[in-house]
């Protein structure tokens, strides 16, 4: 499997979902794909080669992730022409709102993952990050993209820009699977948890903080990234480097005071207000088997 490969050359926007994309319509392929796939039961001798109906059947068997790839392959292409880190994170907070599959309750209520995927059951599986990579024209490398990255659900979670000067916030290294107060992932996942409990009271809580947050972020980092170019020009690579990670540090700060505001005050109304019964089974034993 390793030795054998196709691929795509884009010409506009493609969707992936954990899924083989390319069928039929491919630039190139790897020698002897298709005697391989004979080989192996994986393709019918003389059928048009299709490499996804193919080599699914070595993974999962399904195309399990069809409907978030078409979802989100709809949505970029009606933004075509105009997308940008906003609206492509709106995207990756996607649960098919509006549509056939959108999920009865809320997001958590979720038979039907959707990009923005949360556990549940009977599929336990969900977004541990999110990232979106705003690149620029530019001669410096330090500048040459904006890592917009979040941890967990992002419809539950806050973008924080990081930049390529190789810097990594120590808290966001920090953590196994089980819950540690130290670890920013967990962090922000105890709220999360919380969140999901009851999402229909909870959630607009997160959302009014992303929609204060995230554009002040987004509005700085232009400044910032300005006065690092400036620095950059004037040969002050240590300075600008500094500029950048201390911008990220602040982000990740606010962030942070934040996550742990809003855990303490969705924990206190959860002594009070019972959390949607449908979410019990899930996230008893997801809290125990973390420890949470």
């Amino acid at each position: 499997m390793n030795a054998h490969w196709v691929y795509r050359r884009l010409t506009d926007v493609l969707a992936v979902s954990n899924i083989y994309t390319i069928g039929e319509n491919y630039d190139a392929c790897s020698n002897g794909i298709v005697e391989y796939a004979v080989s192996q039961g994986l393709h019918t001798e003389g059928a048009p080669f299709d490499f996804s109906k193919s080599f699914m059947l070595l993974n999962t068997r399904s195309m399990s992730g069809f409907p978030r790839a078409a979802w989100a392959g709809k949505q970029l292409k009606s933004l075509c022409g105009t997308l940008n880190a906003e609206n492509v994170l709106g995207i990756l907070r996607g649960h098919y709102e509006g549509d056939l599959v959108e999920n009865r309750w809320s997001p958590v209520s979720c038979m039907q993952p959707a990009v923005c995927m949360h556990g549940g059951e009977p599929g336990r599986c969900q977004t541990a990050a999110t990232m979106v990579v705003d690149y620029h024209d530019t001669e410096y490398k330090e500048l040459l993209f904006t890592y917009w990255g979040s941890v967990c659900p992002p419809c539950c979670s806050v973008a924080i820009p990081f930049y390529n000067t190789g810097y990594i916030p120590a808290a966001l290294g920090v953590g196994t699977n089980k819950y540690s107060e130290g670890s920013f992932w967990w962090k922000v996942q105890r709220m999360v948890t919380d969140i999901e409990s009851n999402y229909e009271r909870y959630h607009g809580l997160i959302f009014e903080v992303q929609s204060t947050l995230e554009p002040k972020f987004r509005k700085e980092a232009l400044e910032v990234e300005a006065k690092a170019a400036k620095l950059l020009a004037q040969r002050e690579k240590s300075s600008a480097v500094k500029c950048l990670n201390d911008f990220t540090d602040a982000c990740l700060t606010q962030v942070t005071t934040v996550v742990d505001a809003l855990t303490a005050r969705i924990e206190s109304d959860m002594e009070k207000t019972p959390g949607q019964i449908y979410r019990k089974p899930y996230s008893n034993w997801y809290r125990g088997e973390v420890n949470l």
